[in-house]
């Protein structure tokens, strides 16, 4: 019996198992558990054989998680599950970012209201300037709704002060 080339292939057939397509992992999975019925010392000895790899012997901080299997846990996916989640909540934080930029953008609108005598009853005005229409126009989609948002929720809140508040 070669106790190497027994190893190298469970080695294979385990990361197949964890790493590889639904059938294909089933089927991988079957000839590990096999392998295992087969041989009662394999899976120890895999075992060891990993958790002796992973020693400080050279610098693993380069090697991304995942790189050995331990526990049945496959490290690669879960490493993989992490840096999505590291991204989304990156693309996350970019977005409030741009709204938050966005409303900023809006408080910069002048409201003002006067009584126009000539004509009779009231004049209101919203100006915007040269440098915030400019700035709307490179904003995205997300950040001109918010722009819009802001600026409306700010007149209704101009105008319940003008004509509601006594």
């Amino acid at each position: 019996m070669d106790v190497e080339r027994i190893l190298a292939k469970y080695e294979k057939v385990v990361t197949m198992a964890q790493r590889g397509e639904a059938n294909e992992a089933a089927n991988a999975a079957k000839i590990a558990a096999s392998m295992r019925e087969k041989h009662d010392w394999l899976h120890d000895e895999w075992r060891r054989r990993q958790e002796a790899a992973q020693q400080p012997s050279h610098d693993h901080s380069a090697e991304p998680p995942g790189h050995g299997i331990w526990d049945g846990v496959d490290w690669g996916r879960m490493w993989n599950v992490a840096k999505d989640t590291v991204n989304k909540a990156r693309e996350f934080t970019q977005s409030m970012a741009d709204v938050h930029h966005a409303i900023d953008v809006a408080d910069e609108a002048t409201m003002s209201a006067r009584e126009d005598m000539r004509r009779g009853g009231w004049q209101l005005n919203t100006w915007f300037s040269d440098e915030v229409v400019e700035e709307l126009s490179e904003m995205n989609e997300m950040q001109r709704q918010a722009f819009v948002d802001h600026v409306a929720t700010r007149y209704r809140a101009w105008l319940d002060e003008l004509f509601l508040d006594d």
